[in-house]
């Protein structure tokens, strides 16, 4: 249960942009004046490809990244992710259609946890012709104020600066959270890059010393 507790936070974080993609896919265009036919240009030439796992080494080869699965973690499974969605779908106050517009310009990259629960990592890259033109910076003020702005008794947050970092061969910008979910403190680390047309977000949740090993854990694709 407490392993749910903590990981449904990162389905939070994906669900709390549903209402804002909404908005700007009934306007026809995006902050920068692109047109839906730009946006679908762009979609059509994205090439971001999922990374791998291999004996337990991830590698991530448009990114540059690889690390090996902590010591006792595990893989999470589609059910375990569906759950999470719904949850999280649940508290970001996400209606069906949403969360269905959400899921169809998402590629789900991975979703680990530790065996005790308290810690886990997911990662996904988000279709950007939804939001048109906008820089990682740009979308993680989005996902910040969307965070702090939640209506939920069952969650809230603190977000920190944000702030550039080098993880593997791509600069990722990164914002700190601290939430409190059902009376469960949580740390988390938001790692934010772009890519042909895609938004590639890492959430990290754990103790904020366990998010930096994690973090360190990380190398580059040689």
């Amino acid at each position: 249960m407490k392993k749910f507790l903590l990981s449904v936070l990162a389905a939070v974080f994906v669900f709390s942009l549903a209402a804002c993609a909404a908005v700007n896919s009934s306007e026809g265009e995006t902050s920068s004046g692109s047109t839906k036919e730009n946006q679908s240009e762009t979609k059509e030439t994205a090439i971001y490809e999922a990374g791998v796992w291999s004996d337990n080494v991830y590698t991530n080869s448009s990114l540059g990244i690889t690390f090996n699965l902590p010591e006792g973690w595990s893989y999470g499974t589609s059910e375990e992710l569906a759950a999470l969605q719904s949850q999280g779908s649940e508290i970001a106050g996400t209606s069906e259609e949403e969360m269905d517009a959400v899921n169809d310009r998402m590629i789900y990259d991975f979703y680990i946890y530790s065996a005790d629960g308290s810690e886990n990592v997911i990662m996904m890259a988000e279709d950007l012709s939804k939001y048109g033109d906008i820089t990682a910076k740009q979308y993680i003020d989005i996902v910040s104020a969307q965070l702090t702005g939640l209506d939920s008794e069952a969650v809230s947050y603190e977000i920190s600066d944000t702030k550039e970092i080098k993880l593997g061969n791509s600069t990722f910008v990164t914002m700190a959270a601290d939430a409190v979910y059902s009376g469960v403190n949580v740390h988390q680390y938001y790692e934010v890059t772009e890519m042909s047309g895609q938004l590639i977000t890492m959430i990290i949740t754990a103790p904020a010393e366990n998010c930096d090993t994690f973090i360190d854990s990380i190398q580059a694709v040689k």
